[in-house]
């Protein structure tokens, strides 16, 4: 025996609520946890969107190797056998962005933490697609009764 098994755990945060044809964040933050031994294994997540939340790779994620196949998310963190993570240790944070198309609802991400020597632990976070915001504006028209007058409107979203 080499000694304890360690423990995963994780925390998913990020952004509860995007507006259709907008764009989030979910963050996954894995744990080795104190409940158990030395993490000497390579770290895998693997993140399910649902459709109609598209996921891309992140622009920068400390250790993190990633990885898209249609609708999930596959990141590695390879760990040091020379140098294995003490138990009691949060990996770094992992920010998949992503954007949002179709009807209004509420749908969950979820992600498996897994390796080799410890048992998968799923985490999850509902995110809230809200309907497009839309603004009209129109142009200032002055006309007198019984006239006809051309009215000119722009009609645009205010999704940034």
């Amino acid at each position: 025996m080499a000694g304890p098994v360690p423990v995963l755990s994780a925390t998913a945060s990020g952004d509860a609520g995007v507006a259709h044809a907008g764009s989030g964040t979910y963050t996954v933050t894995p744990t080795v946890t104190s409940d158990g031994g030395t993490e000497s294994q390579l770290i895998r997540t693997t993140t399910t969107f649902p459709a109609g939340v598209q996921p891309a790779l992140p622009t920068a994620a400390a250790g993190w190797s990633c990885s898209i196949a249609g609708q999930v998310e596959t990141c590695d963190y390879a760990v040091d056998a020379a140098a294995p993570i003490q138990p009691g240790t949060a990996l770094p944070a992992l920010s998949l962005p992503y954007t949002v198309s179709g009807a209004a609802r509420t749908v969950s991400v979820s992600t498996v933490i897994a390796s080799t020597d410890a048992e998968a632990v799923t985490v999850s976070r509902d995110v809230a697609i809200q309907p497009q915001q839309v603004l009209v504006t129109a142009g200032d028209v002055t006309a007198e009764h019984g006239a006809t007058a051309a009215l000119t409107a722009t009609v645009a979203s205010t999704a940034t």
